[in-house]
């Protein structure tokens, strides 16, 4: 009988599929005319139920007429002129939409109402860049970019005898999805008469509760999106831009959304996607952190596709094979639609070494460095971090290599990755081969490009106290690490234990030495479940081991917590016993113990994560509904 964990499957259990709150409909937020109001609520509610992907204006819509607009070219290359003779309450006059070219960003709208005989005195001015004379009436509202242009055109059109302006932008997802009717007045200037709601971004604050698929789409962000700016560039505004979106179309209006990496329709994003998906796979190697975060999202993608199922299943009109496929499209199609990391020069790199490190099976010592090196001859030493559950492994290492030259960009050693990661084991092996316990994080000055750590002068110890256990911090702490240390921001321990999800509101409030002081002496660590009686291979690991024991006590509590939280829509039960069953055939394939151990350190780490995420995920969830 497997015992490892199966204490608490068998007394807790969460089968709840419902999904609160309705399908989202367009509706309307304000109105002063009625009439124009319904009609635009049920224009943009047809293209709600429709297939499209983008939006459009009234053009289709019975009662409304628009002018018939004929084409002139501004000389000296000032754009294009629409001009059209209308009947404007009673008068004559003619609507008058300038057109030009902005940057490689696009063109660019303004709109006049002129007399007829007017036109070449305004193009004169449109030429010699006179704006002081002729007041535009266009754009209006959210549509005006500076003062006097948009980047939408949106031309007058008349219903009941009136002009209004639809402030249309081709999407569901642009000024949080509000869509106003102007109704443009007999001295040319324009009132908003009706707002409509044409869409809910799920980053707003869909009602329903969907912490898997959150918790998911936030690893995801943090995974592909770019981690800065490089002079002008922002490459990651449009790529969150358009990750949000797909992710509230899969939510809103999921029969309407393209369960693809990229987009068909762009030939170019397309050619991109093999090394996209690559690089995005690759991307673990980096370090041991990034390696947990890449195992924590593999977790969630699981549980976000059966809770997305649930979703389809519960408020549309699918089957349960139709909703798995198409969750199964959507979510694994996610990264994609927020990749910002640029072109990935390593594509070509075969990384199966860099997972041998992982597994404690690299034993090509002397050709290591020219296995790191990727494309243009760079060497990431920090990859050996990757070895941090095998620590006897660094003492394979060439004489080329030495202790500190595996570090970060910011000086994060490898005794700080362990700590980091929680390794019991690991800590106390680092620490009795002489590891130094209170080097700190920096950087050096000078320019480079992409994020920067807020927090620097970080010591092992500012690590576990945030992110490992009691034992982790004792060790830290024994070994001579300083307990006063501050950040470069001036932030103590107590402020990194403050973060930790270990300990109650009241231990935290205490701070941190107060902590060691309550722990100070501590009890024999062991698993949740009992060590007595017959065990197989693994559990025998597990109760051998006093870092794995602590990963199995910490999994079995955030499993807890998980369930006492009762606000899930997928059955947790079911997940972690498939979860188990997955860890325990990666992991019975090694043949040694360590490799054993190993295994069964990163595998049971990026479950706690997961648990962790979740549990932040419906912490938030629950804050909002108060």
């Amino acid at each position: 009988m497997q015992k490892v964990f199966t204490f608490t499957l068998l007394f807790f259990t969460c089968f709840s599929f419902s999904v609160r709150g309705e399908t989202f409909k367009p509706y309307i937020i304000e109105s002063s005319d009625s009439d124009v109001c319904n009609l635009a609520l049920n224009h943009y509610s047809e293209l709600f139920k429709s297939k499209q992907r983008s939006t459009e204006g009234l053009k289709k819509s019975k009662g409304v007429t628009f002018p018939e607009f004929s084409l002139r070219e501004v000389s000296n290359g000032r754009g294009n002129l629409k001009t059209a003779i209308v009947d404007f309450y009673g008068s004559q006059k003619m609507y008058v939409f300038h057109e030009r070219s902005h940057s490689w960003r696009g063109d660019i709208y303004t709109g006049y109402i002129i007399e007829s005989e007017e036109i070449d005195v305004l193009e004169s001015h449109l030429i010699e860049r006179k704006t002081d004379v002729f007041v535009p009436f266009y754009p209006m509202g959210a549509l005006a970019y500076g003062s006097d242009f948009s980047w939408w055109e949106n031309l007058p059109f008349q219903f009941k005898d009136k002009w209004y302006v639809l402030t249309d932008y081709g999407d569901f997802h642009r000024h949080n999805s509000q869509r106003s009717v102007y109704q443009i007045q007999q001295d040319g200037s324009s009132k908003n008469v009706c707002t409509v709601k044409i869409f809910q971004n799920f980053d707003d604050g869909v009602k329903e509760s969907l912490p898997l698929f959150t918790a998911y789409k936030r690893s995801v962000e943090q995974i592909v999106l770019s981690d800065g700016d490089c002079g002008t560039s922002r490459p990651e505004v449009a790529a969150r831009w358009s990750g949000q979106f797909f992710s509230s179309m899969a939510i809103i209006r999921p029969w309407a959304i393209e369960p693809t990496w990229k987009s068909t329709k762009n030939s170019w994003d397309a050619a991109r996607i093999e090394f996209q998906q690559k690089h995005f796979e690759d991307w673990k190697y980096q370090d041991i952190w990034s390696y947990r975060e890449h195992a924590t999202n593999k977790n969630l993608m699981f549980d976000a596709i059966a809770e997305l199922k649930n979703h389809y299943v519960s408020n549309y009109s699918y089957s349960e094979p139709e909703a798995y496929e198409h969750a199964s499209k959507i979510i694994q199609s996610i990264p994609g639609r927020y990749y910002s990391l640029g072109v990935y020069y390593n594509q070509d790199k075969d990384f199966s070494i860099f997972q041998q490190m992982v597994d404690g099976t690299y034993n090509n010592w002397e050709s290591i460095n020219q296995d790191l090196k990727l494309k243009y001859g760079s060497v990431p030493l920090v990859a050996l971090s990757l070895m941090v559950d095998s620590p006897r492994a660094y003492e394979m290492l060439p004489s080329t290599i030495s202790q500190s030259s595996i570090e970060s960009f910011y000086k994060k050693d490898v005794l700080m990755f362990a700590a980091h990661m929680n390794n019991f084991d690991s800590v106390k092996y680092l620490l009795d081969s002489g590891w130094p316990v209170d080097k700190v994080t920096s950087h050096d000055s000078g320019y480079s490009c992409g994020s920067k750590l807020e927090r620097l002068n970080r010591s092992a110890l500012t690590y576990a106290a945030e992110n490992a256990s009691i034992e982790v911090m004792r060790l830290l702490v024994d070994a001579g690490a300083d307990v006063k240390i501050k950040d470069s921001k001036g932030n103590n321990l107590d402020y990194y234990l403050n973060l930790n999800p270990r300990f109650s509101a009241e231990e935290k409030m205490s701070g941190f030495e107060s902590v060691l002081k309550t722990y100070s002496k501590l009890k024999d660590i062991k698993p949740s479940y009992s060590c007595d009686g017959k065990l197989n291979r693994l559990e025998k690991a597990i109760c051998n081991s006093a870092g794995l024991s602590i990963y199995d006590r910490e999994l079995s509590k955030g499993y807890r917590d998980i369930i006492a939280s009762n606000n899930l829509t997928i059955d947790i039960k079911s997940s972690q016993i498939s979860w188990l069953k997955r860890r325990n055939s990666e992991c019975k394939i090694y043949s040694t113990d360590e490799q054993l151990n190993a295994c069964l350190a990163r595998t049971t780490r990026a479950r706690i994560r997961y648990l962790e995420s979740i549990q932040s995920a419906l912490n938030k969830s629950l804050q909002q509904d108060k």
